[in-house]
Order: structure tokens, then C-alpha cells, then sequence
């Protein structure tokens, strides 16, 4: 587990904003208060050399780093898997769109993992998938309405490197 963090200034989510889920079609799937940040900071990472966007939930927990590809990494809760944080290379002059492409794909690599075990598949049930799904919708839903506080640092980022 890493322990690099973000050097900047957290800022407040609102997680009555995100509580329902935005699944016209299944709305009895309600996003629980443990995978709704209730804060979110970004900055460069000097040590990394990327720019970082962190997530902060009601409870704290060890995470692990899964790479997804294109100078994109993502911190996936050690036993919840909800997004953490994604750190970026800063030479990905377009962070932002490669932190919504890696928290898109993210699911994909995840259940792609998972699928070779099937013993690890029925152990987590449908509902369990349904949970980290939205996780990872109130993820990129927060990092588009904070987007302008978030993504400020970028520009900062790429031209201190």
C-alpha cells in the first residue's frame, strides 16, 4: 500500500447530492453513505510525478493500486474496491478526460479480474456489484461538479514538471 497523497486543499462533497441512483430503470438501488466521498482534493505528487485526485469516505481504508492503462493508475479500496484515488502521469496533457476514461473503465477491469474466479463471483453476489457500481457513478459524477476546483491544479501540475 502506498501512502503518497495529493498536497491539495480537500474539498467538501455534499453526499445528500448523490444519495439516489441515477438508473432510471432499477431505482431501488439506493448508493450507500460508506461509498459516497465526503471530500475529494487534487495536486501534483512530486515524489510520483503525477497529478493525484483523492477521494475521502466516512471510513478510512488500506488500498491497493490497479494500473489501467494509458499513464492512468487507480487506488481501489483494499476490501470495498470504491475508488480512492486515480493518479495520472502528468505527461497526459488531457488529465481530466483520463481520470474519467480510467474510473469508466475501471468496473470492466474489475469484473474482468474477477470472472476468473468463479468462487470469488458468488461469493460477492449481484448486490455487491450493484454497490461498487455506484461508487464508481457518484465517483465521476463528483469529479464533474467539482471539476473547476479539481482540475485547476493540472495545468499548475504539467507546467511544474
Amino acid at each position: 500500500m502506498s501512502t503518497h497523497q495529493a498536497p491539495g486543499r480537500w474539498i467538501r462533497v455534499k453526499p445528500c447530492n448523490y444519495v439516489a441512483s441515477d438508473d432510471p430503470v432499477d431505482i431501488r438501488i439506493l448508493t450507500s453513505p460508506y461509498d459516497i466521498p465526503d471530500w475529494v482534493r487534487s495536486g501534483y505528487d512530486d515524489d510520483l510525478d503525477r497529478f493525484v485526485v483523492e477521494f475521502r469516505y466516512m471510513l478510512d481504508e488500506e488500498y491497493r493500486i490497479s494500473d489501467v492503462g494509458d499513464g492512468v493508475r487507480v487506488r481501489l479500496g483494499k476490501h470495498s474496491n470504491r475508488i480512492v484515488g486515480v493518479e495520472v502521469d502528468v505527461d497526459q496533457l488531457a488529465a481530466h478526460d483520463a481520470i474519467k476514461k480510467a474510473i469508466q473503465n475501471v468496473e470492466e477491469t474489475i469484473n474482468a479480474r474477477t470472472r476468473r474466479s468463479r468462487r470469488a463471483r458468488l461469493q460477492r453476489g449481484r448486490r455487491g456489484e450493484d454497490a461498487k457500481r455506484q461508487n464508481y457513478v457518484v465517483a465521476q459524477r463528483v469529479l464533474e461538479d467539482k471539476q473547476g476546483e479539481i482540475f485547476g491544479n493540472v495545468q499548475h501540475a504539467v507546467a511544474g514538471s
